[in-house]
């Protein structure tokens, strides 16, 4: 954003312009969370195909908005005539153990992905970066920023590279420009909106921690103190 804030304001002047329930309400507060970071994923997907989301979409891409309603419209049908008589089927998927249902998974994921080159690196690939997601979300590290980072990263080299040869190398163009000063600023802002109540909610949990590990007096040893 600030990038394309800066390009634009150096081009004016030049061109005059319990514990089982905790942890099940955990996992959906977690859930609810994600939701809003995981609807940024249409836009980036639509980006990797070089189309820029927004109102002119109508009209420069109109088969794409069609399609992807009519598609929309034909899913949610397909959606009704399939789950109204197959609801018993689905919720007894639910009862599959855990250990049954993620090697099913792996497998079919593995078969999806050699069928696609016939290549065992990608096999690999799929292994490497498996074990990678794995300690990701050990680390518990949302993996909606690295997909946007991967789809959106080029455009922002594209646009840094742009704007440092307007302004012929000179980096604080970033900060005189009025419009990119501003948005900086306001990432600046909404990040801090971000970081400091975690770092306070982190900070609470530590101190309530610390004072569980305190040890208590006893009752006996607190009147032979008074005695």
């Amino acid at each position: 954003m600030f990038l394309f804030g800066a390009e634009v304001g150096f081009r004016h002047p030049a061109q005059g312009g319990q514990p089982r329930q905790r942890n099940d309400q955990h996992s959906k507060r977690k859930q609810n969370e994600r939701q809003p970071s995981v609807r940024k994923d249409p836009r980036a997907a639509v980006r990797i195909q070089g189309i820029t989301p927004g109102p002119q979409i109508l009209t420069t891409h109109p088969e794409m908005f069609w399609g992807v309603v009519a598609s929309m419209l034909i899913g949610n049908a397909m959606l009704v005539i399939i789950n109204l008589p197959l609801i018993g089927v689905w919720v007894r998927f639910l009862k599959i153990p855990y250990g049954l249902f993620y090697p099913a998974i792996l497998v079919f994921a593995c078969i999806g992905v050699y069928s696609v080159a016939n290549s065992t690196a990608d096999l690999f690939l799929l292994i490497v970066f498996g074990l990678l997601g794995y300690l990701l979300s050990k680390w518990k590290c949302e993996a909606t920023p690295l997909m946007l980072a991967f789809v959106l990263g080029p455009m922002m080299e594209e646009n840094f590279r742009r704007a440092m040869q307007m302004a012929r190398g000179d980096a604080t163009v970033f900060v005189t420009q009025p419009i990119s000063a501003v948005l900086l600023l306001l990432s600046a802002g909404l990040l801090l909106m971000v970081v400091l109540p975690a770092m306070r909610a982190r900070r609470t949990r530590r101190s309530r921690r610390n004072e569980r590990k305190r040890p208590r007096r006893s009752a006996g040893a607190f009147s032979n103190t008074n005695g």
